[in-house]
């Protein structure tokens, strides 16, 4: 038998071919998940090595597309752990940007303000004082009688000025150049007077009307004040609403972004933190401990007179503003308050037969809509661009697959469809933010209590929140009426 030793040859070599093409994946793979990126690549992008022997390009986690706030977490939470603040506790193949920003940043803000809070108890100074005893309040009463300017701020509960309480008030006295807070609804378990005996004690000064008194945001402390059975009187200079006269186009006009902001020219050498920044969000300043409520609400009333006095200068050199803010804006405050108060009366018969009207309106509506562009809901932008860009394939005419009104309205003429769209988004909206929800906002007394702002437009015109009142459509403006025995008069100018 002849036997065909250049066949059996080749075949060996196709299996050495294959067994050695079986080593180089095999030392790929390994190669490829023994890998783990360093902290800088992680940071900046690398070459992943894959499991065919080449490489895979890999974004790093400032190159991605982040929003600005974004990429300023991120780079300090790099910074944070090369500082050695906070740790990582995953491999860095896991080290991305979701756990950056959901795992390591809230570590590093904890920590952060942690080391806030020792700063301000470190540097806070020798004139921030606590007020925890009967004579330190009797002194206080005796040094306000002879000052004829000061400022006053109220610490609290939370935001809404008919269900939160004060837990403590903070006031500068510059004439004898010291600063105090008295609290008295902590619940730190530390000592603090009663509240009734601070401000029964204080009341003369509180409802004195031959003084100054400088605050920021005045019209939340007096609704404060009032809740608690007391008043705030005076000649009150409020000095978020004189920021307004004085830039309208300032970035933010909260008190200690401002006292930053501005501290060069205030006399402060440190920067001013804001409440979040020392405590979160979310954390009662019933909770604070005294001695840093008191750094914090010192620091308040100490900024708020310095900024206010500085306002003054310039009002005083530009007569005009001053006028629009001494004889316009600052008598206002009072009658917003009451205006706010007041409150006005809500038909809500009306507004459960209008809101059942809109209902109904909204279902025939909805059936054409899904008879034409199917079971979406059509105020989910998702499922709207879905519709729009993948299944009826309109111009994305903005690059950016939007479905605002403004983009509608265009995309209209192709697909008249988007115009009953248009019009069910501002019937919904009109069902939604006024006729169904407003009855929900009505307090015990039967009445709404909106917001009305001085400082919220650069027109120098007033707005509302709480609801929006110039955003009422005529016929959503029948649930508004009169109380027994008056009238409503609607005046407008021009």
């Amino acid at each position: 038998m002849d036997f065909d030793f250049s066949l059996e040859f080749e075949e060996l070599k196709e299996q050495e071919r294959k067994a050695n093409v079986r080593a180089k994946t095999a030392q790929a793979k390994h190669k490829a998940a023994k890998f783990e990126p360093t902290w800088e690549q992680v940071w900046h992008g690398y070459e992943k090595p894959n499991s065919k022997g080449g490489t895979t390009k890999k974004k790093g986690i400032l190159q991605m597309s982040n929003s600005e706030r974004d990429q300023e977490r991120l780079l300090q939470v790099k910074q944070a752990v090369e500082d050695g603040k906070i740790t990582i506790t995953v491999p860095m193949t896991k080290v991305s940007k979701s756990y950056c920003l959901n795992e390591l940043f809230p570590k590093y803000e904890k920590t952060l303000r942690k080391e806030r809070m020792e700063e301000i108890l470190r540097f806070k100074p020798d004139n921030y004082i606590l007020v925890t005893e009967m004579e330190q309040l009797e002194k206080l009463a005796h040094d306000l009688k002879e000052e004829m300017e000061t400022a006053v701020d109220t610490e609290t509960t939370g935001l809404d000025v008919y269900v939160d309480h004060i837990v403590g008030m903070s006031i500068t006295l510059p004439k004898h150049d010291y600063h105090v807070y008295i609290p008295f609804g902590h619940v730190t378990g530390e000592k603090q007077l009663p509240k009734k005996v601070v401000l029964d004690t204080l009341e003369f000064y509180l409802k004195r009307k031959n003084d100054k008194k400088f605050l920021h945001n005045a019209k939340f402390d007096r609704h404060m004040f009032i809740r608690e059975g007391y008043d705030l009187l005076g000649e009150i200079h409020d000095t978020q609403v004189a920021q307004q006269v004085l830039n309208e186009n300032e970035p933010s006009k909260r008190l200690k972004v401002l006292l930053t902001t501005y501290k060069d020219y205030l006399g402060f050498e440190e920067d001013s933190y804001t409440y979040d920044q020392l405590f979160g969000d979310n954390y009662p300043f019933a909770e604070v401990p005294l001695e840093i409520a008191c750094a914090y609400a010192c620091k308040d009333t100490h900024g708020t007179y310095k900024l206010g006095k500085w306002q003054e200068k310039f009002f005083r050199k530009q007569p005009r503003l001053g006028k629009v803010f001494n004889e316009i804006e600052k008598p206002l405050l009072p009658n917003v308050v009451d205006m706010e108060r007041n409150g006005m009366y809500i038909d809500q018969e009306f507004a459960a037969e209008y809101s059942k009207e809109l209902e109904q309106e909204l279902k025939e509506m909805e059936a054409k809509l899904q008879d034409e562009m199917g079971e979406i809901n059509f105020n989910s932008p998702q499922q709207l661009q879905v519709w729009l860009y993948d299944e009826k394939k309109l111009d994305d005419i903005t690059g950016h697959r939007k479905t605002d009104k403004k983009t509608l309205k265009v995309l209209a003429d192709e697909e008249p469809i988007l115009s009953l769209l248009l019009k069910y988004k501002d019937l919904y909206k009109l069902w939604s933010t006024y006729i169904s929800a407003i009855p929900q906002k009505v307090k015990d007394d039967g009445r709404i209590h909106g917001q009305f702002n001085q400082d919220k437009t650069d027109t120098g015109r007033f707005s509302s929140q709480e609801p929006n009142l110039q955003n009422f459509p005529p016929r959503a403006r029948q649930m508004v009426v009169a109380p027994r025995d008056k009238i409503l008069v609607s005046i407008d100018y021009s």
